[in-house]
């Protein structure tokens, strides 16, 4: 019975799946051995009391024995030898004592099984407990995978984040690394032009652009005044737009103020071709022009390019051996 016992609440307390499960095992092995303890005692009282039967011990005469609940005390003042008593009376005894002993056995079974069914209660009001909390346990553990799964959706954003900032930082240092050098470009130009203002300055040169101008005073011809510009590095000027043809003509007025002559030699000619003007240096098409009204008109006899001072320094051909002043033109 005791065994029976043990297997179920073992059963239960298997089911149970929780921490408890070896406390519980062990007050059942408590209860198990105290059962069995008590077993033992019942069964020794009876062996020595049948025993005590077969040693003849004293009986009463007038048979009457005491039923007390749990005394099996027998009143020794009027007794009589065992083996002087009939074999009933003998059975009789026995069988009175073997009553006193089922008695108080059963009584022990009765508390034996309240205090199963006590174990039992504890045990189901534990697993109970248990149950409540191995689903609180899942709940916080599904809470956590939640959590957790949120944390690692941020985790990515920020390391999304951080690579396109990184992107952006690789996009700056570029920029920055095309800006310096673009800077310092500038900043050699900006050096170098300050280098040609300087030595502008102390000279006869003059900066409009990209190039440097020197009016001429000597008077020379056509060809002499080519041929002087070469030296010099340079070219007779070559006019491009009119905003370079009033910086040369404000260059002239200065330089002639107190001239009477024809005015300025300028780079253009029609020499290889009549009619068709072309800037000596470049060998261009002169596409821009200042001429004064009826210019030119000089036919083949008139085939070299001046600023005519008499005109407002209009442009005019004029026969390439007439001497007057030049403008030098050079880049820079």
């Amino acid at each position: 019975m005791c065994c029976l016992i043990c297997c179920v609440l073992l059963i239960v307390i298997t089911s149970a799946k929780c921490s408890n499960c070896d406390r519980l095992q062990n007050r059942m092995n408590i209860l198990e051995q105290k059962l069995f303890h008590d077993s033992k005692e019942f069964r020794e009282d009876i062996s020595a009391l049948i025993s005590k039967a077969n040693q003849s011990p004293s009986v009463s005469a007038d048979h009457e024995v005491d039923h007390g609940e749990n005394n099996c005390e027998i009143d020794h003042s009027k007794t009589v030898p065992l083996s002087q008593v009939s074999s009933n009376i003998k059975d009789d005894y026995v069988r009175q004592s073997m009553n006193v002993m089922k008695k108080a056995l059963s009584e022990e079974k009765q508390h034996t099984r309240k205090l199963i069914s006590d174990v039992k209660t504890a045990v189901m009001k534990n697993l109970n407990k248990i149950v409540q909390l191995y689903e609180d346990i899942k709940k916080e553990v599904n809470d956590v995978k939640v959590t957790q799964s949120t944390c690692d959706n941020r985790f990515n954003k920020v390391l999304d984040s951080q690579n396109l900032i990184q992107d952006d930082l690789r996009s700056i240092h570029n920029t920055l690394v095309t800006v310096t050098k673009d800077t310092k470009d500038i900043s050699n130009k900006l050096e170098k032009h300050a280098d040609i203002q300087e030595v502008a300055s102390k000279t006869l040169w003059h900066i409009h652009k990209n190039s440097f101008y020197l009016v001429g005073k000597e008077a020379k011809n056509w060809p002499e005044a080519v041929g002087v510009c070469k030296t010099l590095g340079a070219y007779l000027a070559e006019v491009e737009d009119s905003s370079e043809n009033d910086f040369l003509t404000s260059l002239a007025k200065t330089t002639y103020k107190n001239s009477s002559g024809y005015g300025a030699w300028l780079g253009g000619s029609d020499s290889s071709k009549e009619g068709i003007w072309i800037w000596e240096n470049s060998k261009t098409n002169i596409t821009f022009d200042n001429w004064k009204t009826d210019e030119p008109n000089g036919n083949r006899n008139e085939n070299c390019l001046h600023m005519y001072r008499q005109v407002n320094w209009k442009w005019n051909d004029i026969r390439c051996t007439k001497e007057m002043g030049y403008i030098c033109e050079r880049n820079y």
